[in-house]
């Protein structure tokens, strides 16, 4: 075995990472707009070296890394600056890539993720405010993913007649 990577070691490994995904969000933007020859007919599509479904999942292993990152002690304004517009620009790109998989990780995932970060800083006043706001999001995110499910399936039913 070798030795674990210290937090400088996993720090530029993360960089990379998350420079490299964010190369193919902007190439598959291109495809999008239309920079490349290849004709798209689907969204999913764009993503370019490999399935959307991966693409989207990277993506989000992406910010949570960018997260991690922006968790440690020492930052560069370059890093308060760009970790997160990055944020940003890969929430957008899930969008665009209209990944309900990746989006539905992401904010899963997150919301895990502050609950244990509340429950370990024992903030329990923080607990009681943002549950019931994110219990709200999710009840509200489910109609919503309901409801999309629910025209699909009409929509395919009509095509099969």
């Amino acid at each position: 075995t070798s030795t674990a990577f210290n937090k400088k070691e996993l720090g530029i490994i993360l960089k990379f990472f998350v420079a490299a995904v964010f190369s193919s969000t902007l190439i598959s933007l291109g495809v999008y707009l239309g920079f490349t020859s290849k004709h798209i007919t689907d969204i999913r599509e764009i993503s370019v070296f490999i399935s959307h479904i991966r693409l989207s999942l990277l993506v989000c292993m992406a910010v949570f890394a960018l997260i991690w990152l922006w968790m440690q002690e020492r930052k560069t304004v370059a890093d308060k600056i760009s970790i997160p517009v990055l944020i940003i620009w890969f929430v957008f790109f899930l969008a665009l890539l209209e990944s309900i998989t990746g989006l539905g990780i992401l904010f899963f995932v997150l919301i895990v993720f502050s609950f244990g970060e509340i429950i370990r800083q024992k903030k329990f006043v923080y607990l009681a405010i943002i549950t019931p706001a994110l219990l709200g999001g999710l009840f509200a995110g489910l109609r919503y993913w309901s409801s999309i499910y629910k025209n699909v399936s009409r929509v395919y039913l009509l095509h099969r007649i």
